[in-house]
């Protein structure tokens, strides 16, 4: 879990929740991430199948191994996530992706 500014809105206070075993369609273990605002409610559900995010789903990919997060102002975050097995799932490397915008769907491989 961390908490970030920015990332659903212009100055809004997040907290994002990584689930690495999360199934996404048939894909086991890909991995998700729940982003939600402390300000306005709802929630977005982030895999590597949503828009901007790099790779596709694989299984053991386990999207959301760590998330942590960089203060780019006072008013926004960079978003962090390891996804470790990216490229090799019996392996402990991972490889990262990373949110640089307070809008989710701005992403890049690391």
């Amino acid at each position: 879990m961390a908490f970030a500014r920015g990332l659903t809105r212009s100055a809004s206070y997040d907290v994002v929740v990584a689930a690495l075993y999360d199934q996404v369609g048939k894909v086991k273990y890909a991995g998700s991430l729940t982003v939600t605002s402390f300000d306005k409610g709802g929630y977005r559900l982030i895999t590597q199948s949503s828009p901007g995010v790099p790779g596709s789903p694989k299984a053991h990919a386990r999207f959301g191994s760590s998330i942590g997060v960089r203060s780019d102002s006072a008013r926004t975050s960079a978003l962090l996530v390891s996804t470790c097995g990216f490229d090799r799932p019996d392996s402990d490397d991972c490889g990262v992706v990373q949110a640089r915008s307070t809008r989710l769907d701005s992403w890049s491989s690391l």
